[in-house]
Order: structure tokens, then sequence, then C-alpha cells
């Protein structure tokens, strides 16, 4: 039997346990979207200017707020799901004022910069080597840019956000499943729900400074780092 390396054993992780799940939760996840993450994204695209990278851009839902964002020049989005992807290039068309790219591939495998700004919305937890990542964008984000990373941390309680935002979105034909896809991702053993405390060490060694830091979203469980190169 052939020996399996680590990029090998790395490629069938990501192929077998992330695509699919992704591949899954984006319909759902397209379709709707609770007052929380809405409010997340818009304080994520006030910070962002110049030629924007989104990594792990899902369906694109940073789109309509970095439109209104008449500081941002360009915007690249980046995502392994097909399916997510599909979805961001429809919402990309939604907005044509904006010059927009959305590449399929995973992060670490596409040169997008230099780039002035970056952001990140809940998708570190499920990189499987976030120092890889880490490292790729500071190499392509510009001196003095910013790169906004946001991530679900390990006090989410997320029956309780659900709960929180079932009576605005109960009748929504997608709720359920919606439901059923961000339960079955906190209970997935291999996403990484870190402390704030541990990402801001982290970002730290791999050369970014920490210009804010919080945990106001999502009740408390999400780590909120807008960083500098």
């Amino acid at each position: 039997m052939k020996d399996f390396d680590n990029r090998t054993i790395y490629e069938l992780f990501t192929f077998f346990i992330r695509q699919p799940c992704w591949n899954g939760y984006a319909d759902s996840f397209h379709a709707v979207t609770p007052s929380a993450l809405q409010e997340l994204n818009r304080e994520a695209a006030s910070w962002l200017f110049g030629e924007v990278a989104d990594l792990g851009c899902g369906a694109g839902k940073q789109i309509p707020c970095v439109s209104e964002n008449q500081k941002v020049t360009r915007y690249t989005g980046v995502d392994m799901s097909k399916k997510m992807t599909k979805k961001a290039r429809w919402m990309a068309r939604q907005f044509p004022h904006i010059e927009a790219q959305i590449i399929t591939d995973r992060i670490e495998n596409v040169s997008f910069g230099p780039v002035d700004s970056i952001v990140s919305i809940n998708s570190y937890y499920s990189w499987p080597k976030p120092e890889m990542i880490l490292s790729h964008a500071n190499r392509n984000l510009k001196e003095n840019g910013v790169f906004v990373l946001a991530t679900v941390n390990n006090q989410l309680n997320m029956e309780r956000l659900l709960k929180t935002a079932k009576a605005d979105l109960i009748s929504h034909p997608n709720w359920f499943e919606y439901v059923k896809y961000n339960l079955k991702i906190c209970k997935n053993p291999n996403y990484r729900f870190v402390s704030l405390d541990t990402l801001i060490r982290q970002v730290q060694t791999h050369g970014f400074e920490v210009l804010d830091a919080h945990t106001r979203f999502y009740q408390g469980g999400l780590s909120f780092l807008v960083l500098k190169k």
C-alpha cells in the first residue's frame, strides 16, 4: 500500500470531512441571515479598505456590506466549497458596482495579494492548519494592511443563539435546515473553537499587531479581532 505523506493526509481530510459539510450547508446559509450575523458582517466591513480578500467567503454574505463601503475598490472571495462559491458569484452579480472575483480553492493555494485588507468570518475554526493560513494571509497583506478575523469561540452557546433568532426566522423555509447544520458544525470534533486569548497569542506569533479584540458578538461566543501587519 502506498505510504501517505502529511500533504496527502491533509488533502484527504479536506475532501472527505470539510467539503461535504459546506456543500450541504450552502443552500440554507445563503438563504438565512440572522440579525446577529448581519450585525457582525457590517462591523467587519467597516474596517476594510482598498483591495479586499475574503478568506472562507462562503456564500458571499460579506459582499452587500463591502459594497456599502466606499473605501473598498475590489473584492476577492476564496472558498473551497463549489456550492458556496456558486452562491457567492450570484451575490456578486447583485452588486455589479463593486469589482469582484470568486475563487473556488483552498485559501492556502491562492495568491490573492498583495491586498490592503483581509476579512475572514467564521472560517478559522474549520482550518485544519490555521498556522499555515495565518502565515499565508500575512504574506499576501500589504504593510500596514488590516486583517479582520472573526470566529466562534469556546464560549459559544449555539442552542441559545438559535433560540434568539427563532422568533424572526421560524417561518423561513430554510430555517430548520439552517439549525440542523449549525448544530452539526458545533458538534464536529475536527473543528477548533479556541478562546480569545489563545487566538490573540496565535496571530501575534504570525506577525500581526492586535488593534482591537473583543467578544461582544454572538452573546460572547465569537472572538472579533482587528489586526495590522
